[in-house]
């Protein structure tokens, strides 16, 4: 609970709240009305700048605007080389699936290193497995179903 707030009645809080909310309003009017003349001034100053030197404020400007693009080009850059790295990651994460699976459907021994339920379903008997593989391979045998 607030420190400023003891009541526990819903009403009570929302009363409170809403006081906080008009003092902070208030607040910030008051600071807002101390602070418009000097923005005032500061624009007038800015203006009689602009208006006495025109080719130093536009090289001033000009030089805000350079540095602006500048720092727009650097960060499309780094998000350009991010994407390129992100990019780079997932081809090359796709290129290695791609040998694995391949190494897995041409060789039948890292086949039964990965899968788990072929070494159950040849009872943990590679052999078996081995010669099962190389028969199918040959077009020796013929699988009328899959489990």
């Amino acid at each position: 609970m607030h420190p400023a707030i003891h009541s526990r009645d819903p009403e009570d809080i929302k009363r409170q709240a809403q006081k906080f909310r008009e003092q902070a309003e208030e607040y910030s009017n008051e600071e807002n009305e101390k602070m418009e003349p000097i923005a005032k001034e500061e624009m007038h100053n800015i203006d009689d700048f602009k208006k006495k030197y025109p080719k130093i404020y536009a090289a001033i400007e000009e030089r805000a605007l350079a540095e602006d693009r500048a720092q727009r080009v650097a960060e499309d850059a780094r998000f350009q080389a991010e994407m390129k790295k992100t990019a780079d990651a997932r081809v090359m994460a796709a290129k290695a699936a791609s040998r694995a699976t391949t190494a897995t459907k041409a060789d039948p021994a890292s086949q039964w290193e990965a899968d788990a339920a072929l070494r159950a379903e040849f009872g943990d008997n590679k052999e078996r497995w081995l010669a099962f593989a190389k028969a199918e391979a040959a077009g020796s045998i013929r699988l009328f179903s899959k489990k």
